[in-house]
């Protein structure tokens, strides 16, 4: 028997909580390093694959890429991804508003979604900057000078 973080459900195309929960430490890096650069901003994730519906998600690691975009330029990534344009006003809004200190907005992009959310970690994330650069190693990052 599989907990529903084993296994993509197979009845739901939802794989977003448990790709968040696998790269939440390097979301949280990522987005606050973008914030000590930029200010406020969106992080966006784009899947590089299909994710298949067999994933185990304890096992394999699905492949992605990561930026920040700082807030002055939301409204225009919102566009070219071709958001509904009714949605947008609230995410410029959230973006201008949310707590950098512990809140990530993040826009997931994959097998053929958009997502945006608000991600609450109850660690404020310059504390998780700071673990992921104390124990860089262990996280085999491509980029070694991101952040810096």
């Amino acid at each position: 028997m599989h907990s529903s973080h084993d296994l993509w459900q197979r009845n739901s195309p939802y794989w977003q909580d448990a790709f968040v929960q696998q790269n939440l430490i390097l979301l949280a890096y990522t987005a606050h390093c973008g914030y000590l650069s930029q200010g406020r901003g969106l992080l966006v994730c784009e899947i590089t694959e299909k994710i298949p519906r067999t994933i185990n998600w304890q096992l394999e690691q699905v492949k992605f890429t990561q930026r920040f975009i700082a807030q002055n330029e939301a409204a225009c990534h919102f566009q070219q991804i071709n958001l509904e344009w009714e949605a947008i006003p609230d995410l410029i809004q959230a973006i201008a508003t949310y707590d950098p200190t512990y809140e990530i907005i993040v826009s997931l992009q994959g097998n053929d979604t958009v997502e945006v959310h608000c991600l609450q970690s109850k660690t404020p994330l310059c504390t998780i900057h700071d673990q992921v650069r104390r124990r860089w190693s262990e996280f085999h990052l491509e980029n070694p000078t991101l952040g810096n």
